[in-house]
């Protein structure tokens, strides 16, 4: 039922016709394509928008084009064909990829296990806000820990002695990632 609302004059007039190309980074001809969906129906729309974005991924990730930038938020609502391509290729191409979303288990939820899993490996940089249990331990780790070293004094009327503690501590701990306040980023 919610297919059926696809054939419509709008989204008709939209994906038919040569008016307009989707080689956004094309340097004889540069483009800002911003494509939005309506959240009470984008389970219609999300079909025609996956294809949007996978052409326009496989389009933009060429040589000899103008440095771009793939932005999409709310990534799991849409389902773009090699997607994992783009990202581990695009730094090459001067693409820059950006994808926002809530947790990685609604990556896993819309693109299967095998698929998230090569996302969230292969996306060099991380910037993420608040998140929680498991989302918030994996970003801890994969921030990584410090060496933290702590000296402590001990003093006697004849000597002061010093000693020496080196420990590895979380970056940032999962514990702070879930206590994040609005705005507050780690990566």
């Amino acid at each position: 039922i919610a297919l059926a609302k696809i054939s419509s004059i709008e989204l008709n007039y939209i994906l038919t016709g040569d008016d307009f190309t989707l080689d956004l980074n094309n340097p004889l001809a540069p483009k800002v394509l911003c494509v939005g969906n309506n959240p009470d129906r984008k389970q219609t729309y999300g079909a025609p928008i996956g294809l949007i974005l996978t052409k326009i991924s496989k389009t933009i990730n060429r040589q000899k084009q103008l440095p771009s930038m793939f932005m999409i938020d709310e990534f799991p609502s849409v389902y773009i064909r090699g997607i994992e391509d783009l990202i581990a290729t695009a730094r090459s191409n001067k693409v820059s990829p950006v994808l926002g979303f809530q947790s990685f288990a609604q990556i896993e939820a819309d693109y299967g296990k095998e698929i998230s899993n090569k996302i969230l490996r292969i996306c060099g940089t991380r910037i993420m806000g608040q998140m929680m249990d498991e989302d918030a331990k994996m970003i801890s780790d994969n921030i990584g820990k410090q060496k933290i070293e702590t000296k402590s004094y001990s003093y006697s009327a004849q000597d002061i002695s010093t000693s020496k503690q080196v420990t590895l501590e979380d970056i940032v701990p999962a514990s702070h990632i879930s206590q994040f306040s609005q705005g507050t980023f780690c990566g």
